[in-house]
């Protein structure tokens, strides 16, 4: 099982308001000593520290469905007839999620 990435990205609220919240956040890479450039500007934090957490997310789900595939094959082939359909369609919308992470789709 792999590692999380522990990708050096990071977010910053950007300018502020004049009642201090801050006008959007950047998603920047954290090339210590010195900060590194943003990479994006998004105006919600939460979309932000989605996109800040993709690389951990894409290793974690790549892992699961790794381990979910192999639980399908182990049901079909057990002669128990487990049901395996709703495991099987979890898997597919997981491979596709993972394929269009790394532009395949």
């Amino acid at each position: 099982m792999s590692e999380l990435i522990n990708t050096p990205w990071y977010v910053e609220p950007g300018r502020s308001h004049p009642d201090g919240r801050p006008d959007g956040y950047l998603i920047c890479l954290d090339t210590r000593p010195a900060l590194g450039p943003a990479l994006s500007w998004i105006e919600h934090r939460d979309v932000a520290d989605l996109m800040a957490s993709a690389p951990d997310l894409l290793t974690s789900l790549k892992e699961l469905v790794e381990e979910i595939d192999f639980e399908i094959e182990q049901r079909q082939h057990s002669g128990n007839d487990e049901d395996w359909a709703d495991l099987q369609e979890k898997s597919n919308r997981a491979h596709t999620a993972i394929a269009k992470a790394e532009g395949r789709i």
